[in-house]
């Protein structure tokens, strides 16, 4: 399974993006999740909305081994305003485009 995106930025102070990937096999038949990364920091540093720099999705999919492209959820790239404030910290609702792809039990995957 190969991932890709493309995407634009805004207002970049040496930020990092990437793509985090995890396979588990707790539950037959399988699954992995995928998130986006952004910031400084692996696996998550910074939520892709932040007021402090932010990233723009424009493609995100997966493609099969035979090359058949799937979609996935884009992330809202809109600058995210505080949820929740106090007077000692902000609380924002996070885009990471945390996605989870399963496999169908009895499905037969090429």
């Amino acid at each position: 399974m190969v991932f890709v995106t493309t995407f634009t930025v805004s207002s970049v102070l040496a930020h990092s993006f990437w793509v985090n990937s995890f396979e588990s096999f707790t539950h037959k038949p399988g699954h992995t999740t995928v998130s986006l990364g952004w910031g400084h920091v692996l696996p998550i540093d910074d939520i892709l909305n932040s007021p402090n720099a932010r990233i723009g999705i424009e493609e995100f999919f997966i493609t099969s081994p035979n090359g058949k492209k799937t979609k996935l959820h884009i992330p809202d790239s809109k600058i995210e305003q505080p949820s929740q404030s106090s007077n000692d910290f902000d609380v924002f609702n996070a885009e990471i485009g945390l996605q989870k792809i399963a496999t169908c039990a009895g499905k037969n995957i090429k």
